[in-house]
Protein backbone atom coordinates (compact mmCIF):
# COMPACT_ATOMS: atom_id res chain seq x y z
CA UNK A 1 0.00 0.00 0.00
CA UNK A 2 2.70 2.36 0.35
CA UNK A 3 4.82 1.38 -2.59
CA UNK A 4 1.23 2.28 -4.29
CA UNK A 5 0.89 5.82 -2.44
CA UNK A 6 4.76 6.38 -3.04
CA UNK A 7 3.74 5.48 -6.62
CA UNK A 8 0.57 7.68 -7.42
CA UNK A 9 2.48 10.71 -4.94
CA UNK A 10 5.19 10.85 -7.58
CA UNK A 11 3.00 10.71 -11.31
CA UNK A 12 1.14 13.52 -9.39
CA UNK A 13 4.52 15.47 -9.07
CA UNK A 14 5.54 14.85 -12.22
CA UNK A 15 2.10 15.87 -13.98
CA UNK A 16 2.03 18.79 -11.78
CA UNK A 17 5.79 20.01 -12.46
CA UNK A 18 5.66 19.19 -16.26
CA UNK A 19 2.16 20.99 -16.18
CA UNK A 20 3.50 24.36 -15.11
CA UNK A 21 6.45 23.71 -17.67
CA UNK A 22 9.82 22.96 -15.02
CA UNK A 23 10.22 19.44 -16.35
CA UNK A 24 11.67 19.52 -19.89
CA UNK A 25 10.43 17.11 -22.53
CA UNK A 26 13.44 14.77 -22.24
CA UNK A 27 13.04 13.96 -18.32
CA UNK A 28 9.21 13.48 -19.15
CA UNK A 29 10.07 11.40 -22.41
CA UNK A 30 7.08 13.03 -24.30
CA UNK A 31 3.98 12.39 -22.14
CA UNK A 32 2.81 11.48 -18.86
CA UNK A 33 0.52 9.00 -18.00
CA UNK A 34 -2.98 9.64 -17.30
CA UNK A 35 -3.73 10.51 -13.66
CA UNK A 36 -6.96 10.79 -12.73
CA UNK A 37 -8.24 11.20 -16.20
CA UNK A 38 -5.47 13.86 -17.09
CA UNK A 39 -3.14 13.44 -19.52
CA UNK A 40 -0.17 15.90 -20.42
CA UNK A 41 1.20 15.86 -23.78
CA UNK A 42 4.71 17.55 -23.85
CA UNK A 43 5.77 18.72 -27.48
CA UNK A 44 8.59 17.85 -29.13
CA UNK A 45 11.00 20.70 -30.47
CA UNK A 46 10.08 23.22 -32.84
CA UNK A 47 12.05 23.16 -35.69
CA UNK A 48 11.59 25.45 -38.75
CA UNK A 49 12.94 25.17 -42.24
CA UNK A 50 11.64 26.61 -45.79
CA UNK A 51 12.05 25.57 -49.38
CA UNK A 52 11.78 27.67 -52.34
CA UNK A 53 12.31 28.17 -56.33
CA UNK A 54 14.07 31.23 -57.50
CA UNK A 55 13.78 31.50 -61.33
CA UNK A 56 15.20 35.08 -62.84
CA UNK A 57 13.22 36.59 -65.84
CA UNK A 58 15.46 37.34 -69.00
CA UNK A 59 15.79 40.86 -69.02
CA UNK A 60 16.72 40.93 -64.96
CA UNK A 61 12.89 42.76 -64.19
CA UNK A 62 10.59 41.48 -61.48
CA UNK A 63 10.25 37.86 -60.45
CA UNK A 64 7.96 36.39 -57.93
CA UNK A 65 9.64 33.72 -55.75
CA UNK A 66 7.03 31.49 -53.70
CA UNK A 67 8.74 30.23 -50.19
CA UNK A 68 7.19 27.03 -48.20
CA UNK A 69 7.48 26.57 -44.64
CA UNK A 70 8.58 23.29 -43.24
CA UNK A 71 7.69 23.14 -40.00
CA UNK A 72 7.21 20.13 -37.08
CA UNK A 73 7.44 20.22 -33.43
CA UNK A 74 6.21 22.94 -31.04
CA UNK A 75 2.81 23.60 -30.30
CA UNK A 76 0.40 25.21 -32.99
CA UNK A 77 -0.67 27.80 -33.93
CA UNK A 78 2.53 29.01 -35.18
CA UNK A 79 3.09 33.10 -36.01
CA UNK A 80 5.96 33.84 -38.97
CA UNK A 81 7.49 36.59 -39.76
CA UNK A 82 9.81 36.36 -43.21
CA UNK A 83 12.70 39.07 -43.90
CA UNK A 84 13.61 38.83 -47.61
CA UNK A 85 16.95 40.38 -47.91
CA UNK A 86 15.21 43.48 -49.87
CA UNK A 87 14.54 45.37 -47.27
CA UNK A 88 10.73 43.90 -47.09
CA UNK A 89 9.38 41.98 -44.31
CA UNK A 90 6.06 39.79 -44.59
CA UNK A 91 4.36 38.40 -40.91
CA UNK A 92 1.98 35.63 -40.28
CA UNK A 93 2.29 34.00 -44.02
CA UNK A 94 3.31 30.65 -43.56
CA UNK A 95 3.75 29.91 -47.25
CA UNK A 96 4.44 33.62 -48.54
CA UNK A 97 5.05 34.72 -52.01
CA UNK A 98 7.40 37.63 -52.69
CA UNK A 99 8.18 39.41 -55.84
CA UNK A 100 11.95 40.95 -55.81
CA UNK A 101 12.62 44.00 -58.49
CA UNK A 102 15.85 42.91 -59.99
CA UNK A 103 16.38 39.29 -60.52
CA UNK A 104 19.83 40.09 -61.49
CA UNK A 105 20.50 41.47 -57.72
CA UNK A 106 21.44 39.62 -55.05
CA UNK A 107 21.98 37.30 -53.45
CA UNK A 108 19.49 37.52 -50.88
CA UNK A 109 19.84 36.38 -47.48
CA UNK A 110 16.35 35.05 -46.28
CA UNK A 111 15.19 34.53 -42.92
CA UNK A 112 11.91 32.76 -42.14
CA UNK A 113 11.06 33.21 -37.57
CA UNK A 114 8.65 30.74 -36.64
CA UNK A 115 6.88 31.21 -32.62
CA UNK A 116 4.71 28.81 -31.26
CA UNK A 117 2.06 28.70 -28.94
CA UNK A 118 3.99 28.56 -26.04
CA UNK A 119 6.65 31.39 -27.32
CA UNK A 120 9.32 29.27 -28.37
CA UNK A 121 11.40 29.86 -31.65
CA UNK A 122 13.01 28.48 -34.11
CA UNK A 123 14.84 30.20 -37.63
CA UNK A 124 16.01 29.12 -41.18
CA UNK A 125 18.18 31.61 -43.43
CA UNK A 126 18.92 30.69 -46.45
CA UNK A 127 20.87 32.85 -49.34
CA UNK A 128 18.86 32.62 -52.33
CA UNK A 129 19.82 32.84 -56.13
CA UNK A 130 18.12 33.15 -59.15
CA UNK A 131 18.09 30.85 -61.31
CA UNK A 132 18.77 32.00 -65.08
CA UNK A 133 17.25 30.45 -68.07
CA UNK A 134 20.18 29.65 -70.35
CA UNK A 135 18.49 32.02 -72.87
CA UNK A 136 18.57 35.11 -71.08
CA UNK A 137 21.71 35.35 -72.39
CA UNK A 138 22.06 34.79 -75.87
CA UNK A 139 21.64 37.19 -78.63
CA UNK A 140 18.14 37.25 -80.40
CA UNK A 141 18.63 35.49 -83.90
CA UNK A 142 16.47 37.15 -86.94
CA UNK A 143 13.99 36.95 -88.43
CA UNK A 144 14.10 36.33 -92.43
CA UNK A 145 10.60 36.65 -93.88
CA UNK A 146 9.21 35.72 -97.40
CA UNK A 147 9.64 39.26 -98.55
CA UNK A 148 13.37 39.44 -97.32
CA UNK A 149 13.92 36.44 -99.49
CA UNK A 150 12.36 38.09 -102.18
CA UNK A 151 14.24 41.56 -101.89
CA UNK A 152 17.32 39.17 -101.97
CA UNK A 153 16.37 37.50 -105.05
CA UNK A 154 16.17 40.82 -106.41
CA UNK A 155 19.75 41.98 -105.60
CA UNK A 156 21.37 38.44 -106.47
CA UNK A 157 19.67 39.18 -110.08
CA UNK A 158 20.38 42.73 -110.39
CA UNK A 159 23.97 42.00 -109.57
CA UNK A 160 24.00 38.85 -111.97
CA UNK A 161 22.96 41.12 -114.91
CA UNK A 162 25.07 44.39 -113.84
CA UNK A 163 27.67 41.28 -114.16
CA UNK A 164 26.74 39.79 -117.42
CA UNK A 165 26.12 43.77 -118.87
CA UNK A 166 29.89 44.00 -117.81
CA UNK A 167 31.24 41.41 -119.45
CA UNK A 168 29.68 41.50 -122.56
CA UNK A 169 31.13 45.24 -122.70
CA UNK A 170 34.53 44.37 -122.17
CA UNK A 171 33.86 41.39 -124.99
CA UNK A 172 33.06 44.48 -127.74
CA UNK A 173 36.82 46.28 -127.20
Amino acid sequence: MVAMVVAETSRLLVLLVAMIGLLPASVVGGSVPSVHGITVLVAAPLNATFNYTAYGSCDGGPSSVPFHSVISGGAPPYNYTWNFGDGSHSNYDADPIHTYADSFGGPFNVTMIVRDSTGATASDTQLIHFLIPPFAHTQPQPVVTPIDLVVLAAVIAAAVIALFIGVRKQQRR
